[in-house]
């Protein structure tokens, strides 16, 4: 009995260490999961205010230096993202916008997270309703201030695009944006 209880304690020694190096990814993966949820919620607060229309909380939500990058188009700044989101409002588009936080990083302030967007944009256009719909992989950077974060840059990595059904390119973004003077 005693030869047991000894071969017992002594796996029991010598497995601790063993436990304790598959315990670490824990910690890892909850201050991931916490950055994603930071981040998750930071993109709820812009959601809000973009399907509002509410241009004042928009602005405050991007940095001077913010940047806006789409494949095959001019990169915008934070006045011209501002610009183009006000010209398509303007048309009187109805969307729903769903945003998926895939990753997220933090060094020296700078957050770093792949994000993938699905949205679906109702426009009336010239006495019919136009719909958009698509999904679109994004890699966004915020930085941390005193008064919480800001917007940097986002880079469309890749973007799926559907007018009415029908797989289109990058000019469903152009004519979702054209505002009134894109045909009503």
């Amino acid at each position: 009995m005693l030869t047991r209880c000894v071969l017992f304690m002594f796996i029991t020694i010598f497995s601790l260490p063993a436990c304790e190096t598959n315990f670490k990814p824990t910690t890892e993966y909850s201050n991931t999961t916490m950055l994603q949820g930071e981040v998750s919620r930071f993109l709820e607060t812009f959601r809000t205010a973009l399907e509002a229309r509410d241009f004042a909380t928009l602005e405050t939500l991007l940095a001077e230096d913010f940047s806006y990058r789409e494949p095959g188009s001019p990169v915008l700044s934070k006045s011209g993202l501002l610009a183009r989101e006000r010209r398509g409002a303007s048309g009187g588009p109805v969307s729903e916008i769903e945003y998926d936080v895939l990753s997220a990083s933090e060094a020296n302030g700078v957050i770093t997270s792949d994000v993938e967007l699905q949205f679906e944009t109702r426009l009336p256009k010239a006495g019919e309703t136009i719909l958009f719909n698509g999904v679109i992989s994004q890699s966004l950077t915020a930085v941390r201030t005193p008064d919480g974060l800001l917007f940097r840059s986002v880079d469309v990595k890749s973007q799926r695009l559907f007018r009415n059904g029908e797989p289109v390119g990058a000019e469903a973004i152009e004519e979702m944006h054209a505002g009134d003077s894109g045909g009503n």
